[in-house]
């Protein structure tokens, strides 16, 4: 094949060869550059990752810590309110007991009050039937 070549256009394909040439230089610098802020990026968020993952580890450290002592407040509650009740029975019943004393306490001095009055009755009496005692 023997085909005459058109030396303008053939200038002017080396011209669009040397621009697309330049333009491709130019978007490979340019990736260059994106991905060397995108790796910075990427380690920035790996860095603060790490960060969140050590914060989230005590969070959770903290909140067992919160929880055993929750526990722990909880059976001191438990132990202190059968403790309570243990002793609101005993004063209760204790409470009974001095009810019951006072009560046979006022019957007594009822008693006593009653048999004075009959004692006094019967010493008159005597002091009647007797007058030289």
């Amino acid at each position: 094949m023997n085909a005459t070549v058109d030396p303008d256009l053939l200038n002017l394909v080396q011209q669009h060869v040397n621009s697309l040439t330049t333009d491709v230089e130019q978007l490979t610098f340019q990736v260059q550059e994106d991905k060397k802020r995108l790796l910075r990026a990427l380690k920035d968020i790996s860095t603060s990752l790490e960060g969140l993952e050590a914060r989230l580890t005590s969070v959770e450290h903290e909140q067992e810590v919160m929880k055993q002592e929750q526990s722990s407040l909880s059976d001191k509650m438990d132990t202190l309110e059968i403790s309570t009740q243990v002793q609101l029975k005993s004063l209760k019943s204790q409470q009974e007991d001095v009810k019951q004393r006072v009560a046979n306490v006022e019957e007594k001095l009822s008693s006593a009050f009653d048999n004075r009055g009959r004692y006094s009755e019967i010493l008159y009496d005597w002091r009647y039937m007797f007058p030289y005692l």
